[in-house]
């Protein structure tokens, strides 16, 4: 490592100026990064969604695990590109063995739940040590920033939540209007959809989107971090700037020396042979060494410690074994990721259960204070309002020419036949997608695509201004009897109706 080829400008810097670093950095050199990303994570995910098909949650679930073994590979370019030497994707994928041999196998296991993950990899990928010297090298390093390095996940965490809802709000904005041609998603289950499934394989795909965004985000921002610590506490930018005087001192010396030797050489007659003297470089050395062992140069660090109340410290005494240390460490970490398995099922049971609980209110209290409607979307749906035989007046409708009078006066009875021979309890504010989802549980398979084909034609003549063509409509008044025209519901409000006993 040659601390003169950075292409950064290093200095003191506050922890969150060492953020926005990381971020500059991805920035900088974001083209190589994900080319790298995509090259190793884009196979993985393919794999797992055509494996995890039927199960598109554990698809989820081990993309998000493996998160640390794709990180190396962002860390790996992050690295070169600092020193001037961006690698290529190819390049990247060569080195894999060197990329996943030190610390791997920790980063998948007791320290995959540790708070401070983008911080940490720096010193397990880069400085190569054992497990005991990464969590003493990570204890110095993390002095002061440890609080930051946790926000950093955090922070991701959510932008990671925030890129997936987007992305699923973004097809939903663009999915036509019409519940059989949408995708379910997870946004739609969390926003009440009628579906029990919680995780639809489209999911997989929202969710390798927002990663593939903010992740190697996440591991250029530790970066920075670890970048800018080891520059304070090591004097990366101090020794840079003594490197460069000691080259300029060089640089005059060995000019001096080539000048001296030309006079010399010009103004005698008999030519003086001299050499150049490294007098003034053990000169410079000097004087440099000297100004580094002052006070101000002096390294220090914090250590804390643990012993009982009433002991004396004792500066001679003797460290426990290491095998107790690893127990502690080892416990310490399993603690932490229970805690968070816990937490994670808490609030998943939290969810699952606050949906259940005001899915359940609202029904209620829509049962309670329902009210027949007499118009929907400005629609006359009282039987009464409605000719004897709907069919026919439609049918007469359409020999007149008027196709909109025949399909608004089919829809209307469609309406009130739901309405007051199905039970189906529609509102005055209902759309036509409303009416679609209300009316599937009580209808059956036949019934519900005839509704379905007699909306869409509707919409069509209503909204779009496309007449469909006579002979479709011709079908659709001669089915229309056969699905809704089934005997009238009783008048008592109590009395049981399809949608009561499906609901039952």
């Amino acid at each position: 490592m040659r601390l003169e080829d950075l292409a950064l400008n290093l200095r003191s810097r506050t922890p969150w100026e060492a953020t926005d670093l990381g971020a500059l950095m991805y920035r900088q050199w974001w083209p190589a990064i994900m080319r790298t990303w995509l090259a190793a994570y884009g196979p993985v995910a393919l794999l797992l969604f055509a494996v995890c098909y039927r199960q598109p949650w554990l698809a989820i679930v081990l993309l998000w695990w493996l998160k640390p073994l794709f990180d190396r590979f962002v860390l790996h370019v992050l690295s070169r590109a600092v020193f001037g030497a961006v690698p290529g994707a190819a390049e990247t994928l060569k080195a894999w063995r060197d990329i996943l041999r030190d610390g791997a196998w920790g980063d998948l296991t007791y320290r995959r739940f540790n708070l401070r993950r983008s911080f940490r990899l720096p010193i397990s990928q880069l400085e190569g040590p054992s497990s005991k010297s990464v969590s003493e090298r990570a204890a110095v390093l993390g002095q002061r920033v440890g609080g930051h390095a946790a926000a950093i996940t955090f922070a991701c965490m959510g932008f990671e939540a925030v890129a997936l809802f987007a992305a699923e709000g973004m097809v939903d904005f663009f999915t036509p209007d019409d519940p059989q041609a949408r995708p379910f998603s997870l946004l739609a289950w969390l926003s009440g959809g009628d579906s029990d499934q919680l995780i639809a394989p489209v999911d997989v795909l929202y969710y390798v989107i927002a990663v593939s965004l903010i992740e190697p985000l996440y591991v250029a921002q530790g970066f920075g971090l670890y970048m800018v610590r080891r520059t304070l506490l090591e004097g990366w930018d101090i020794e840079i700037g003594f490197r460069r005087i000691a080259n300029r001192f060089a640089r005059r010396a060995a000019a001096a020396a080539v000048l001296f030797v030309g006079l010399a050489t010009g103004g005698f007659a008999d030519p003086v042979h001299a050499q150049p003297s490294a007098t003034s470089l053990h000169k410079a050395r000097e004087q440099i060494e000297e100004v580094m062992s002052a006070p101000e140069f002096e390294r220090y660090r914090d250590v804390q410690t643990w012993r009982w109340k009433g002991q004396p410290s004792d500066p001679q005494r003797q460290e426990p074994p290491a095998w107790l240390k690893w127990l502690a460490t080892s416990l310490a970490e399993i603690a932490r990721a229970s805690a968070w398995i816990v937490a994670f099922v808490a609030l998943a049971l939290l969810l699952w259960y606050l949906r259940r609980f005001v899915s359940r209110d609202a029904e209620s209290a829509s049962n309670a204070a329902y009210v027949p409607p007499t118009e929907i979307a400005g629609m006359d749906v009282r039987p009464e309002s409605l000719p004897d035989d709907v069919p026919a007046e439609a049918r007469a409708l359409l020999g007149r020419g008027a196709v909109r009078e025949a399909l608004s006066l089919l829809y209307r009875g469609a309406l009130s036949a739901l309405i007051h021979r199905y039970g189906v309890e529609l509102r005055d504010s209902y759309t036509e997608n409303d009416c679609l989802r209300a009316s599937e549980p009580v209808l059956n398979e036949q019934a519900s695509d005839y509704f379905v084909r007699l909306v869409t034609d509707w919409r069509a003549c209503a909204y779009a201004d496309h007449m469909p063509q006579t002979g479709e409509i011709e079908q659709v008044i001669a089915q229309w009897s056969t699905y809704l025209a089934g005997p009238p519901a009783s008048t008592d409000p109590n009395a049981p109706t399809p949608l009561r006993e499906a609901m039952a």
